[in-house]
């Protein structure tokens, strides 16, 4: 005739309090959690049961996977919702940070001036390393970035990862790793002397060298242009480019002789770039060495061959060459001039710079590198020995079309004084 529920104990039917404050527990109530006197209770196999402090307090608690949430009823208590439930948060990390998940594997958070790093599926202390190049990219080995969170950090990548700079890899803004190996860095220390910083096994070699080279001078009496001239060893060089051009005097060097790109101020900057007929003068007009020579045809010419050259002095052979190219250590920033380069050393004073070529098509490879002439014939006769030079080789040889050119192209010529 009323609303009150009765228990029967055994014995007898007495009122069942709470299953009249909160209802009977059955299937269509299953799961649900109710509090009566204080006390949370879940139903449960059609009976009401003590519920926990996760069941009641996440009771009816929507989430998705990573979420951190307060109880229900105990909002000082927090939940994280994992693999499709709730848990309790392990530690204040979970609570301010969320799960640490598979998914966020390797990402970094900070939590009250700490940071963090998801690994194996806990937040661990993070070091400076890992939250101050999270998110960046390691992509050239050798490079130097500034740290994301602490901008006076550097670090350097170094086999895709990235590893603390040194003092001294910060003062050269690169770093000594596998892939920058026998690279050169130059820094100015004076007038006469330069800092030379060398990458070898992890670590810049540092070695201060005086540089101050003694530069003689070549007069040509021809045109009155004078040129510096450098020693090496046994062996006088001139320290520049040719730059003679009298078609007048020598009528067979018209339209085989050329400034790059058909302008005077590049031979004032270059020096002029020749045919290996009009280098060798096969026209025989300053001697008759070379005289059985031709672009086509294999000579044997009468060592030394002054070909282009002022008098006294003469056409490098490409043994000649390979000697200066030896006593260089075959180290292309060894012999470019300072301007062409950052890193060249140009310690012996060659001051090579990057004057290009002709070819029967234009003109090709200034500010890339540079070709100088030999008085020594290829075998087939249709190509000359030429020395070549660019950043990151020197080589001299006939062997194959990338280190020789058609005797119909224009490059560079620097001449070796005669010996007395």
């Amino acid at each position: 005739m009323t609303d009150t529920i009765y228990v029967y104990n055994g014995n007898k039917w007495e009122v069942s309090e709470r299953e009249t404050a909160i209802g009977l527990c059955g299937t269509s109530n299953a799961g649900v959690v109710s509090e009566y006197g204080g006390t949370y209770y879940i139903c449960r196999n059609n009976a009401w049961a003590t519920a926990t402090a996760l069941e009641y307090d996440t009771y009816g608690l929507k989430g998705v996977e990573g979420d951190v949430k307060a109880g229900i009823v105990n909002k000082d208590k927090y939940y994280v919702y994992e693999n499709g439930a709730w848990r309790a948060a392990a530690n204040d990390q979970e609570i301010a940070l969320g799960v640490c998940t598979t998914a966020r594997e390797g990402v970094v958070a900070e939590n009250g001036g700490t940071y963090y790093i998801c690994k194996s599926k806990t937040w661990t202390t993070s070091t400076a390393l890992e939250y101050d190049t999270y998110g960046k990219t390691c992509l050239t080995d050798g490079s130097i970035v500034v740290g994301e969170v602490v901008t006076s950090n550097k670090y350097v990548c170094d086999a895709g990862l990235f590893r603390t700079a040194s003092a001294r890899e910060i003062s050269l803004n690169k770093g000594c790793v596998s892939y920058t190996e026998g690279d050169i860095i130059r820094k100015k220390k004076s007038d006469k002397n330069d800092s030379i910083y060398t990458c070898k096994t992890n670590l810049w070699k540092y070695d201060s060298l005086d540089i101050h080279v003694e530069y003689g001078t070549l007069l040509d009496e021809r045109d009155g242009r004078i040129y510096k001239t450098v020693a090496f060893g046994t062996q006088e060089w001139m320290a520049e480019n040719l730059n003679y051009a009298d078609s007048a005097s020598y009528p067979a060097m018209q339209k085989r002789n050329w400034c790059y790109d058909n302008l005077v101020s590049n031979c004032t900057k270059y020096g002029r770039l020749y045919t290996w007929v009009v280098a060798m003068d096969t026209a025989g007009v300053f001697s008759t060495n070379a005289t059985n020579c031709s672009s086509r045809v294999k000579c044997t010419p009468t060592y030394p061959v002054r070909g282009i050259c002022p008098t006294g002095w003469h056409l490098p052979t490409g043994t000649e060459w390979d000697t200066l190219g030896s006593t260089m250590g075959y180290n292309s920033l060894v012999m470019m001039a300072k301007s062409w380069s950052s890193q060249a050393i140009d310690f012996y004073g060659f001051s090579a710079l990057p004057a290009g070529i002709y070819n029967p098509g234009g003109f090709e490879g200034a500010e890339i590198s540079a070709r100088f002439w030999s008085a020594t014939d290829c075998q087939d006769g249709d190509y000359a020995v030429n020395f070549r030079l660019s950043k990151s080789s020197m080589d001299i040889d006939c062997s194959g079309f990338s280190y020789y050119h058609g005797k119909r192209y224009g490059l560079s010529v620097r001449c070796v004084k005669n010996s007395n």
